[in-house]
């Protein structure tokens, strides 16, 4: 029989391993998914702001936009992605 304070601290970790995952990923993808939308290759540059729970700011290469984290739950497992909300090009008369 296993101990069950090491089965605890086994699922904490896991858990803790995925939620760590989870937390990274979002942000990369909101990062690429900006770059892509700006034609700005330099995802490094892009400078990212909370509004909200579920809306965020993105700005970098003369653009910004807002975006908002959409989720939908499945058996066993929530997909995110991130919805364009808004966005706002420079003015190439200025």
């Amino acid at each position: 029989m296993t101990d069950r304070p090491a089965r605890v601290a086994a699922r904490a970790g896991i858990a803790l391993a995925v939620v760590a995952a989870g937390c990274a990923t979002p942000f990369d993808q909101l990062r690429e998914q900006a770059a892509d939308a700006f034609q700005c290759s330099a995802t490094k540059d892009l400078v990212v702001t909370r509004l909200d729970d579920l809306t965020w700011k993105v700005e970098g290469c003369g653009n910004e936009a807002t975006y908002i984290r959409v989720c939908s739950h499945g058996p066993g497992k929530i997909h995110c992605t991130w919805g364009q909300i808004t966005i706002k090009y420079p003015n190439p008369n200025e």
